[in-house]
């Protein structure tokens, strides 16, 4: 029992410390990572990388509208440039036509529509002089904001690049990392469905309620593992909360240690045929039968040499795993008996010893017979055999007197009874005889 607790804390332990080396060779900063160690997460980096984006876009389109606008006075020209070429056709033709005619009404209504177009002309010239004018002075104007857009232009494409090239860098980081973290849940995964199976493995010696709490408490450990790892992961500054989290959980599980003790040792009790309810047991000196048994402590109805003291004891559970603990029940219901007669100086010791044996044995016979047949279950289960069940008579000689011992086994239930009949017996026994004399103490 002793070895499955070891191994059991000692897996404990060696999961948390894996996962706490883990944690910590995650948030060990590099080379690298101790330049840049003030620089933005991967997450902000492609953010940054978006809102340049944004801005190189927003500065096309400033030059696309400055660019426009210095069309649109060239558009401008180009149209009234074809205007003049038109009017000039036509000029062409008034001409032919005047050098055709000899009338003088048409005469005179072909150069006045002459003049006018001449006139027309001579607009569009000055409207595109005028335009012209304007286009030199807004290029002027425009010149120097477009030239400042593109050198800002260049300025954030050059960004771009550094910013990708550190993205890249920490992809690539977070890739390794998430490799970790991968292995991380896997290795929790697992342990999780490692520790389940070996619950229910152990169904015949672990209470079913037993079974759903750890059950239960393995569930919400793993799945609190896997919260942390997903987070630590999405939002690498949880990582430096780790120590200090780490610390704080050190000093609750140190100072709460009595009653985490408890509770592990509360999963124990009644495996491995530790006690159970109903059992009469021993712990540090004191005995009882079991009334209950709560997560962090074991209810005892005292129990004296004479019978029940009606008292009502109750220990911690961690007990069982600093003080030595007798399961009185767990022998087949069986229980070693011993009490002592004094004799006075010069009692016939030998024959007192044969009148007792002659009285336990008596007493105890149905009970020694039973014992016999369950002799080999006692052998296997317990070491007993059958020099170990004979009843036992030796003697002490003290300052007091001559002590005559008696050892016997018998059904826990028997032992007050039994105990009782024998010293009737003895009693009756020694009357005639002379030689046995009992010395009796005050108290």
């Amino acid at each position: 029992m002793k070895k499955r607790i070891i191994y059991g804390i000692s897996g404990i332990l060696i999961f948390f410390s894996f996962q706490s080396s883990a944690f910590a060779f995650i948030s060990l900063p590099g080379i690298e990572t101790i330049e840049t160690q003030n620089e933005q997460s991967f997450w902000e980096t492609l953010n940054e990388i978006q809102d340049i984006n944004q801005e190189l876009s927003e500065k096309e389109i400033d030059i696309k509208v400055l660019t426009e606008f210095e069309n649109k006075f060239t558009e401008e020209i180009d149209q009234k440039t074809k205007e003049i070429e038109a009017l000039n056709e036509l000029l062409t033709e008034i001409e032919e036509k005047t050098q055709n005619t000899d009338e003088s009404t048409d005469l005179e209504s072909l150069q006045n529509q002459q003049a006018e177009v001449l006139e027309s002309i001579e607009t569009l010239y000055t409207e595109i002089s005028a335009l012209e004018l304007q286009q030199e002075q807004s290029e002027a104007d425009h010149l120097g904001e477009i030239a400042q857009i593109e050198s800002e232009k260049n300025n954030l494409e050059i960004g771009l690049e550094k910013t990708k090239a550190i993205a890249i860098q920490k992809a690539y980081a977070f890739a390794k990392k998430g490799a970790v973290y991968f292995l991380l849940l896997i290795f929790t995964l697992l342990f999780g469905k490692i520790a389940k199976r070996a619950v229910r493995k152990n169904a015949a010696v672990i209470a079913p309620k037993k079974q759903k709490v750890l059950i239960k408490i393995i569930n919400r450990t793993v799945t609190a593992i896997i919260i942390i790892l997903i987070l630590t992961l999405i939002f690498s500054q949880l990582l430096i909360l780790l120590p200090i989290l780490a610390l704080v959980g050190t000093g609750l599980a140190f100072a709460v240690r009595d009653v985490i003790l408890s509770v592990l040792a509360w999963f124990f009790i009644g495996t491995n045929k530790r006690y159970k309810i109903n059992d009469l047991i021993e712990i540090n000196g004191a005995k009882g039968r079991v009334l209950d048994i709560k997560m962090i402590h074991t209810t005892l109805k005292e129990t004296g040499e004479k019978g029940p003291t009606g008292r009502i004891l109750s220990f911690p559970n961690k007990k069982i795993f600093e003080d030595h603990l007798y399961n009185l029940s767990s022998m087949f219901q069986l229980t070693w008996v011993i009490f002592d007669f004094l004799l006075e100086k010069g009692s016939d010791v030998k024959r007192a010893k044969e009148l007792l044996m002659e009285s336990v044995s008596k007493i105890i016979e149905e009970d020694s017979n039973e014992i016999e047949k369950n002799l080999p279950s006692l052998t296997k289960e317990f070491g007993i055999n059958e020099d170990t069940i004979k009843t036992q008579i030796f003697t002490e000689i003290t300052t007091q007197g001559i002590h005559i011992k008696t050892k016997f086994l018998v059904k826990l239930s028997n032992r007050h009874k039994f105990g009782s009949q024998i010293s009737d017996l003895f009693l009756e026994k020694i009357k005639d005889e002379p030689k046995i004399r009992l010395r009796f103490l005050e108290r």
